[in-house]
């Protein structure tokens, strides 16, 4: 039986040993009649890039992952906000190395391996929640870190609405693009919105690097919705996208 998943294939080999081992077969185990060809005409039936990118190893998609979050935050710091020097430098490293943590540990439980059992704690749901709704919520209702620069106290009265939803429009502009990427770095079914959020909290990041506002008011319309916006928007793509593979696949 072991013969099945020992073919040459287009760079899925990694995959059918995982799934092997998972399904403990080997010499002495007999597996479901046709679980093997239905295996392989699945894996071949993947081709492309985002095929080559999901069958590398974890560590390799862990690490183009990181890369991936960390290219979104420099991206906002091309333009880096102006009142960088009046910010409190404690605070600023807090408010960028939380949302950073977060997101690495959603990627880390997105790739983990499918073979090994699940863990005995469920995580993705209070992960997820701190990562949406905690993080940002508390971010914007902090009181206001300084208003040492001119740029920070822009964003009010008439302005607030188009500052706003500029700073939602530049954060998931950042935050979609890696939540498409990182859900293409794995192959679970489920647990999709791990890989989203992620991709959401890079752009946030960027976004924090590059808009002087400190107003409440400004971050909780333009910078507390985006995580959830960037993340949901992303999430919906990625299952159109998987609905519109099947029925090529079907037809």
């Amino acid at each position: 039986m072991s013969e099945h998943f020992e073919q040459p294939g287009d760079g899925f080999d990694d995959i059918r040993e995982k799934l092997a081992a998972a399904l403990q077969l080997d010499e002495g185990v007999a597996a479901p009649s046709g679980l093997s060809t239905s295996v392989d005409a699945a894996l071949a039936a993947e081709r492309g890039v985002g095929a080559w990118l999901s069958s590398r190893s974890t560590g390799l998609r862990f690490a183009l992952a990181t890369l991936a979050v960390l290219l979104a935050g420099a991206a906002g710091a091309i333009k880096l906000r102006v009142d960088a020097g009046a910010y409190p430098q404690i605070r600023l490293m807090i408010e960028l190395c939380v949302p950073l943590v977060l997101a690495l540990l959603a990627i880390g439980r997105w790739l983990r391996p499918m073979h090994k059992p699940p863990p005995s704690i469920p995580l993705e749901i209070p992960l997820l929640v701190l990562m949406l709704v905690a993080l940002p919520v508390a971010s914007a209702l902090m009181p206001s870190a300084h208003a040492g620069h001119p740029a920070s106290l822009l964003g009010v009265g008439d302005d607030l609405a188009k500052r706003a939803l500029g700073c939602l429009m530049y954060g998931s502009a950042l935050g979609i693009p890696v939540g498409l990427l990182l859900s293409g770095l794995g192959r679970r079914e489920t647990s999709l919105l791990l890989a989203t959020a992620a991709g959401a909290l890079a752009g946030y990041v960027g976004l924090f690097l590059h808009c002087p506002i400190t107003g409440r008011m400004h971050l909780l319309l333009g910078h507390m919705t985006m995580p959830v916006v960037a993340s949901l928007t992303a999430l919906v793509v990625v299952l159109i996208a998987r609905r519109v593979r099947r029925g090529r696949r079907g037809s």
